[in-house]
């Protein structure tokens, strides 16, 4: 669908968002553009924002086509799209999707704001609310499972008039009280290339990682998580924060051990560590063991809990 009506030489998904209200999973993790996930089942988003910004876009870009399978893809234009869509059995009768005209976007109307999510920091645009009285909004009523919308998050292309979309639901007040949390749709973020596009407007893509070297980035991630968590409780993996803070005061060398492999097990999904081999595992548990910065990191944290 996408190809067809892009004209993209080809598209690539990078992540999905199902949303129900009444099923949303309390576990759930924020979308991470900069890692291109997201997990659970999300209630729907009422604050007005675009996804990427152009640091998050260019990173999905950069990790994407660093795989050789799309090194014929790396130059010319690339594109990060939205699909939208109902999955009801019946029509959508209330937070219905509302998005902004980009041409009546003013230059300067995006604003840069942080999102923390479930061990995470990242970045997304909200819009300036000086210009509100030019902006121009349309939302699609009463979408069925057969009906879809494909929206920009970004384009490389600098002359395009509108790089993305701003868009979020709202509460339909002509709407029954009893359609409120009836909705459920799913959205993927698609990243779409144009290898004949004229003139390159695509990043130079470096080599790809080494594993060492992605051991090391995901240590360091785990180690900040620790670092933080009197600060974000409730929040380590498998919502174990109670026995990380007993097994830290503890503090015993199995005790500390304890705590890192259950991080690097990664129940929740958090670090994209669940579908890696033991051996890889292994590399990110020696760099945790490695001077005790994990173990001095937790510690620290644990002493400013009250």
């Amino acid at each position: 669908v996408v190809k067809k009506n892009t004209g993209a030489a080809h598209v690539k998904v990078l992540s999905h968002v199902v949303r129900n209200a009444k099923m949303m999973d309390q576990k759930n993790l924020p979308v991470e553009p900069e890692k291109d996930q997201a997990h659970g089942v999300f209630g729907y988003a009422q604050s007005i924002h675009s996804d990427y910004t152009n640091s998050t876009a260019l990173t999905s870009f950069k990790r994407a086509a660093s795989h050789p399978d799309e090194r014929q893809y790396r130059n010319g234009r690339f594109a990060v799209l939205c699909v939208w869509k109902s999955i009801c059995k019946e029509p959508i009768k209330n937070n219905p999707l509302c998005l902004l005209d980009g041409r009546s976007l003013v230059m300067d109307d995006s604003i840069s704001g942080d999102v923390f999510g479930y061990g995470f920091q990242t970045s997304v645009y909200r819009l300036d609310t000086r210009n509100a009285h030019k902006h121009r909004w349309y939302y699609f009523p009463h979408m069925e499972s057969d009906e879809a919308i494909i929206f920009k998050h970004h384009d490389s292309d600098p002359t395009c008039k509108s790089g993305n979309a701003f868009h979020t639901s709202f509460t339909d007040p002509l709407a029954s009280p009893e359609t409120i949390n009836t909705r459920q749709s799913i959205d993927l973020r698609v990243l779409c290339y144009f290898p004949d596009h004229i003139p390159n407007t695509c990043p130079e893509v470096g080599p790809k990682p080494t594993d060492e070297e992605c051991a090391q980035v995901l240590a360091e991630a785990i180690t900040e998580m620790a670092r933080k968590i009197h600060l974000n409780l409730g929040k380590w993996p498998g919502l174990k924060t109670n026995w990380v803070v007993e097994q830290a005061r503890k503090g015993g060398t199995d005790d500390i051990e304890a705590v890192i492999q259950n991080a690097v097990g990664d129940e929740e999904h958090i670090f994209e560590l669940h579908d890696k081999d033991d051996a890889f595992k292994n590399m990110v548990v020696s760099v945790l063991r490695q001077n005790k910065l994990f173990e001095k990191a937790l510690k620290q944290s644990i002493s400013q809990m009250i």
